[in-house]
């Protein structure tokens, strides 16, 4: 399997040349740059791939024999948001743009065959999470949180679980905008941002070609089983969210309390989803403390109780039963005061279900 990486800067540079050429590239998926350019640019002669087109012309050093970065990505996606998604990364930052190499399914396999190529378990398992031990860093592109494609493609997800489980690293690559816009959300409404992002179904992801969904299934069933990788890539997921959460945390602190409560909040159900109680129990007990300290408004007294009901249920965990009752007592209390429910504790307890 071809192990090279294209340029980065070379990648740039040749979306601004389609864009002079008349191709509206900003607005084109993945499938649509393969299909309109990347194919008809290396019909001639051989039926190479794009790689291989680009080496065999005099264009500089445009070409690294093995990748730095391997990217993961959904055709569906709009090619230029990839990109710069992955300009955007930390991954980059860190290197130099000059520095890049990008393994990109799209220019480094042969996409005239790729039609009538169909890749078996061991493919997947043996072929493929090989090259990802080689490259040894894998940059995950979502252009939008709020609709992230590649958490419901199966290539994706298995590109995923290859780099989680030969414990390489993993960046999780955003555009700067969307960035910027999943943490403002994260300060207002972190438990939303959970629910949509933690989300994982590998048995129900769809990859374009059904042969390779169906390889990729028998290789998952073959090799891991479905709970096991679900839960791998879930968990990743979360480590993602927590750090970024506690960068926004050392932004906050001082500031804002009603922000800062509210990361802490995220912290704790992210560090409750991945069995780090203690950690999740010391989140909480700061954000309930926070909260206490500002003005009592109902918004804020409904919000304690909440925490106060999530923080019991650690407690309980962690075979801290009268800390658990008393925190339980304190939450139904303040929410029967506030919203007035007055429909016992099934109701109560709905209300306050995380």
């Amino acid at each position: 399997m071809n192990e090279s990486g294209l340029s980065l800067t070379y990648i740039l540079s040749w979306i601004k040349t389609r864009r002079e050429a008349g191709f509206d590239i900003d607005e084109m998926t993945t499938q649509q740059v393969v299909e309109d350019i990347i194919v008809p640019l290396t019909r001639t002669g051989q039926k190479i791939s794009y790689i291989e087109h680009v080496q065999k012309g005099v264009m500089g050093y445009v070409v690294k024999p093995l990748a730095t970065h391997f990217v993961s990505h959904a055709w569906e996606d709009k090619f230029v948001s990839v990109i710069e998604c992955v300009r955007n990364s930390v991954a980059v930052r860190e290197m130099g743009q000059e520095n890049v190499f990008l393994w990109m399914d799209m220019f480094s396999v042969n996409q005239h065959h790729r039609v009538t190529t169909t890749h078996d378990a061991d493919f997947f398992y043996n072929t493929l999470q090989e090259l990802i031990r080689k490259i040894g860093h894998t940059v995950l592109t979502i252009p939008s949180w709020k609709s992230p494609t590649v958490f419901m493609r199966s290539w994706c997800l298995w590109e995923m679980y290859g780099t989680i489980r030969q414990r390489h690293r993993l960046t999780f690559a955003l555009e700067t905008e969307d960035e910027k816009d999943l943490g403002s959300s994260m300060r207002n409404d972190f438990k939303a941002v959970i629910s949509r992002l933690c989300k994982v179904d590998v048995a129900q992801a769809r990859a374009s070609a059904e042969d390779d969904r169906k390889g990729i299934r028998v290789a998952i069933e073959k090799y891991v089983g479905m709970r096991t990788i679900d839960f791998r890539i879930l968990s990743a997921i979360r480590e993602w969210l927590l750090q970024l959460a506690k960068d926004q945390l050392q932004e906050s602190m001082e500031s804002d309390k009603e922000t800062e409560a509210e990361l802490l909040r995220g912290i704790g159900l992210l560090n409750k989803a991945l069995g780090y109680l203690g950690l999740s129990l010391d989140a909480f007990t700061k954000a309930i403390r926070i909260r206490k300290s500002l003005p009592r408004t109902e918004q804020n007294s409904v919000a304690i109780a909440v925490d106060l009901f999530v923080l019991s249920s650690i407690q309980f965990k962690l075979d801290m039963l009268r800390e658990g009752l008393d925190a339980m007592k304190e939450s139904l209390e303040i929410y029967e005061k506030v919203v007035s429910i007055g429909g016992g504790l099934a109701s109560t307890f709905k209300n306050l279900s995380l």
